[in-house]
């Protein structure tokens, strides 16, 4: 007998392993550096570790993002899954550069998997509520990236251990992950051919002119949002691993640094979670985001002390927040029989937006100066609020001629 699908569970399921992948993403900043020391690897190899992760994230949800709606989105998620923890594995074990990029890439390949598949499964499961469980699942996100370089400094200074030691935890923890996900039922996947009923809908197989202009307008939704997600992964990420520097150069010292960048992520977790609370409002949640956050870069440039530094970060953090989950939240509502591929299509978007924006951002800021780099994410996150206005208007449509 199918056992009954209990979504608390499903959702308890999915804030464990978006916390998970959150340590592994705050994880691997922080250990980095003690990576390549211990290997002997240099700057430019330690990079080549950064961008093969974001390869992973480029191309695996794009060639694999759709298997969660043909097989089920339980098999995909425990078996990229075991995917990311034999990539944990192979980099506790490895010895050298060679071994330790391959552990890396499959552990991209993993959480990338990993993160649009839950996602896409909060959609389907919480329908019309499900902004508000996918934002309260990114803040255990943002929470697993706040605690894990304590826990990795704790874990290297207090207990004696090594870097190995926190990706040797991260395996462990995702094999429990697998195990727990196995007992859980989760729901039925729907394929091609299969047809969801809904009140008003006509039954006949055949697919009138008016379906395909709706299919037509999806794939221009599903371009606006994919357009919008590569521009938060370049706001994050351009602003977050410049951080340190451009306070550095404002206050003519680097021991603040740790402080204002704790101050960003830590307005993540409230900022998610209010939204989330907030309901039938995401499309304006969305453009307020996009806003808030172009309006604190701009004052960026006029932010000189400490108190201001703190405030405009942190304000930073509060409306960078929500993009991501509001704008997976919208995409798995497009089109529920291929949530999974759309999802991983918002991931693949992500990864594009967050390997490209840190190198732009360096290069305008060794050969321009930071302010151009600020400038950079400014201009860009403009773009992110016409976009949001451009899918608003587009979705208003649809509903009209729906």
């Amino acid at each position: 007998m199918q056992k009954k699908v209990s979504r608390r569970m499903l959702f308890i399921y999915i804030c464990l392993l978006l916390a998970v992948l959150g340590m592994e993403a705050g994880g691997l900043q922080y250990h980095l550096l003690l990576i390549g020391r211990e290997m002997g690897i240099n700057a430019t190899r330690m990079g080549n570790l950064v961008s093969v992760q974001y390869l992973a994230f480029i191309l695996i949800p794009l060639l694999f993002g759709g298997m969660g709606d043909r097989y089920g989105k339980k098999k995909i998620l425990i078996g990229f899954g075991l995917c990311f923890s034999c990539g944990c594995l192979i980099l506790v074990v490895s010895g050298g550069f060679v071994p330790a990029l391959l552990g890396v890439f499959l552990i991209g390949a993993g959480y990338s998997i990993c993160e649009s598949t839950g996602t896409s499964l909060l959609a389907d499961v919480f329908g019309d509520h499900a902004s508000r469980y996918i934002n309260w699942s990114q803040s255990c996100f943002s929470v697993g990236a706040l605690v894990s370089p304590l826990l990795g400094q704790w874990m290297c200074d207090g207990l004696g251990l090594n870097w190995r030691a926190f990706f040797l935890l991260l395996f462990a923890m995702y094999v429990v992950l697998a195990i727990f996900a196995a007992s859980l039922a989760f729901p039925i996947a729907l394929h091609k051919n299969e047809t969801v009923q809904i009140k008003g809908q006509k039954e006949t197989g055949q697919t009138s002119f008016a379906e395909k202009s709706q299919s037509r307008g999806i794939l221009y939704l599903v371009i606006l949002l994919t357009g919008g997600i590569m521009i938060y992964a370049g706001m994050e990420n351009g602003i977050a691993y410049f951080m340190g520097t451009q306070v550095s150069e404002v206050l003519l010292t680097e021991k603040y640094n740790s402080l204002i960048l704790s101050v960003f992520w830590i307005a993540m977790i409230p900022s998610r979670y209010i939204v989330g609370v907030i309901r039938n409002k995401e499309k304006l949640l969305l453009k307020l985001s996009y806003f808030g956050g172009a309006v604190c870069l701009a004052l960026l440039f006029a932010a000189r002390s400490l108190p201001l530094l703190i405030l405009v970060y942190g304000a930073m953090g509060f409306f960078f927040a929500p993009i991501w989950p509001l704008i997976m939240s919208e995409a798995g509502h497009l089109d529920q029989q291929n949530s999974g591929r759309i999802s991983g299509i918002m991931v693949a978007g992500c990864g594009i937006g967050g390997a490209v924006a840190p190198t732009v951002f360096g290069l305008l800021a060794d050969h321009v100066g930071l302010h151009a780099s600020v400038g950079f994410v400014l201009a860009i996150t403009v773009i992110g609020f016409v976009m949001a206005l451009s899918y608003d208007r587009q979705q208003k449509k649809r509903t009209i001629t729906g």
